[in-house]
């Protein structure tokens, strides 16, 4: 059921950033964004989501509509209220620690995750840098770095698990990583060997998790942000997915003043969202994961990419994170996904992006991975492709890699 009044309590809308539009150009425009915040000009939604001529207004609450990362399926328009952006976000920096500061743009803006960089800079009195258009590499995030206001109390950026990767391969990009005083990496679950080699390297990490539908990060290693409400629910992800140590997952629910009030126009997918008899907005996500001993919530993956593999089901970014802690010779980048198969439903696929003069094989995967994953949970093919697909702030397409693995298909 819908969260938002209609009839007269509407607003107008338009639609912004422009799709066309690069990241600097849109931080010189970015009084649009300040006016539908604090309600003296429309309210925004990001290209492409809504058809400004079909769907002139928006609930009266709504300052932001944003859409979802479309990950499985069209993505879907969150209709976000100012409190929500904003909560969380009045005092320090993202997770109430150290000083406001100014940040760097590295994401894309029109997505969720760009969105908050934003906020985040303006709240603090700075505009975000936007690095140069084109793609994310070590030399455009040193540039970037360089320009950064010295005179700011703190600085701080977004990036997601492949960004952090690319930094953490150059020299020069590590040394600009350290002057940050956090790194914020979120949109997708950071494996711990990635972690640990960028705080080997002095680099302090903060890994956020949240949705569009919570109007971004709401908690920080784990932990949430103060008024975010976490549970994990039973789901028919409710066995070791892969974990280990018997852990059980189940599908992670979000409560609080972050939370989304619906979805603009589609009542169909409005059923994870409900209000309690306390007034508290909840959200069902199509995350799993788990909370441990401390409280702390542990994301193990999408509820739809979970590959159920002879009966059993494995979580693709556990099998990922063991591969990446392998340090398989030439593996640059890697995906894992479920292909179809007549005996096993599914097969756990490797698909691989290896360096030059390198082919990664099933045999030598599975002697790397065999003392750390459980045999059901062994990759059972392996793909060489040429790139891994990514969708919105450089998130891994599973749909997209399974269909690249399928037309590769390589049983080695």
């Amino acid at each position: 059921m819908s969260l938002y009044p209609g009839g007269v309590n509407q607003r107008p809308v338009i639609a912004w950033p422009p799709a066309t539009a690069s990241a600097a150009e849109i931080v010189a425009d970015i009084d649009v964004l300040t006016r539908a915040m604090d309600g003296t000009g429309p309210a925004i939604a990001t290209a492409g989501i809504i058809d400004p001529t079909q769907t002139p207004t928006v609930p009266a609450d709504a300052a932001v509509v944003i859409g979802t990362s479309g990950t499985t399926g069209p993505p879907k328009p969150a209709l976000l209220p100012a409190s929500a952006l904003l909560a969380g976000r009045e005092g320090a920096c993202f997770d109430g620690t150290g000083a406001p500061g100014q940040w760097l743009l590295a994401v894309p803006p029109a997505h969720i995750t760009g969105l908050c960089v934003m906020l985040r800079s303006l709240r603090a009195g700075y505009l975000p840098v936007p690095i140069q258009p084109g793609h994310f590499g070590p030399q455009s995030f040193v540039e970037a770095t360089r320009r950064l206001d010295p005179s700011a109390p703190a600085h701080y950026t977004t990036l997601v698990p492949t960004q952090l990767r690319r930094v953490l391969d150059d020299p020069d990009a590590v040394a600009a990583a350290r002057t940050y005083d956090q790194i914020l990496v979120g949109a997708a679950p950071l494996p711990d060997v990635d972690r640990h080699r960028a705080e080997a390297m002095g680099i302090r990490i903060v890994e956020g998790y949240g949705l569009s539908e919570t109007a971004g990060g709401c908690v920080y290693d784990g932990l949430p942000l103060p008024g975010t409400r976490l549970r994990v629910e039973d789901d028919d992800v409710t066995e070791d997915t892969g974990v280990g140590q018997g852990r059980s997952t189940g599908r992670i629910v979000i409560g609080g003043p972050r939370v989304a009030l619906g979805y603009l126009g589609r009542p169909d997918a409005d059923e994870d969202f409900w209000t309690d008899e306390e007034g508290v907005r909840w959200f069902r996500t199509s995350d799993h994961g788990y909370l441990d001993d401390d409280g702390r919530l542990h994301v193990v993956g999408r509820v739809d990419d979970v590959i159920n593999t002879g009966g059993l089901k494995v979580a693709p970014t556990v099998v990922e994170s063991a591969a990446r802690a392998a340090r398989i010779p030439g593996l640059l980048d890697l995906m894992v996904v479920g292909v179809p198969d007549d005996e096993w439903g599914q097969a756990i696929t490797l698909v691989t992006v290896t360096a030059d003069g390198h082919q990664v094989t099933l045999p030598q995967v599975r002697s790397l991975l065999a003392d750390h994953l459980p045999g059901y949970a062994l990759p059972r093919r392996v793909v060489n492709v040429p790139a891994i697909p990514l969708v919105g702030p450089a998130k891994p397409d599973r749909r997209a890699g399974l269909r690249l693995a399928m037309g590769h298909m390589v049983s080695l």
